[in-house]
C-alpha cells in the first residue's frame, strides 16, 4: 500500500473510530431526553434491586421498599373533595365543577410525582395532561400539587421543574398553596 493509500484509509476509518468511541450507554439518568426515564425528578437507579426498566405505571425502581411517602389510597381535603389514587387511576369526586379522572401512565413513588392524562369527560382540560407532586404533611397526612392540567402530551406535563415545597401551606403549587389531604 502506497504511502497515500494509507492516508485515506486513515481517514475513513476516522470518524467510524470516533463514533465507536464516544457511544456511551445512556443509564444515568440525568438528562431529559434520557431514553427511559423522560421526566423531572426521575430515578437514578441507586435503589437496591431496581431494574429502571419503567415498564408499567408504577416505577419498579421505588415501588417495593423504595423511599417516599405513600399516596396510593383514600384521601380528603379540607373542602370535603374525595380522592381515590390508584396504581393507574386517579378520581377526584366531587370537584366545584363534577368529579375528575386521571389515567397514571408514570406514577414514581419514591420521587413522589405522578403524570396522567385528563379523562375525556373532566370539567376542566379534558383529555390533556397533568403531573402531580406530594410530601407528607404532619401526621398521616399529604400535601398534594396538581403541578401541571393541562400539558399537551406526556413529556410535557412531566418534564417541568418540581413545585416548591418549602412552604405548601401558603405557596409553591403554581400560584399558590398545597391541597392539604388526609386519610379518608
Amino acid at each position: 500500500m502506497t504511502r497515500l493509500d494509507s492516508r485515506w484509509a486513515l481517514l475513513l476509518l476516522l470518524p467510524l473510530t470516533l463514533l465507536c468511541a464516544c457511544e456511551t450507554p445512556d443509564d444515568d439518568d440525568s438528562a431529559p431526553a434520557d431514553d427511559d426515564d423522560i421526566f423531572a425528578q426521575d430515578d437514578d437507579d441507586t435503589t437496591p434491586g431496581g431494574d429502571d426498566d419503567d415498564s408499567g405505571p408504577v416505577d419498579d425502581d421505588d415501588s417495593s421498599g423504595g423511599g417516599g411517602t405513600v399516596i396510593i389510597g383514600n384521601w380528603v381535603d379540607t373542602a370535603g373533595s374525595t380522592y381515590s389514587l390508584t396504581e393507574s387511576l386517579w378520581t377526584i369526586t366531587p370537584t366545584a365543577d363534577g368529579a375528575a379522572t386521571f389515567g397514571i401512565t408514570k406514577l414514581h413513588t419514591g420521587n413522589q410525582f405522578a403524570v396522567g392524562q385528563n379523562g375525556a369527560s373532566n370539567p376542566e382540560f379534558p383529555s390533556l395532561w397533568s403531573r402531580f407532586e406530594w410530601i407528607p404533611a404532619e401526621g398521616s397526612g399529604v400535601f398534594l400539587c396538581q403541578r401541571v392540567q393541562d400539558g399537551s402530551d406526556a413529556l410535557s406535563a412531566g418534564g417541568v421543574s418540581p413545585a416548591d415545597p418549602s412552604n405548601p401551606t401558603v405557596s409553591g403549587c403554581r400560584e399558590g398553596p398545597w391541597i392539604p389531604l388526609t386519610p379518608a
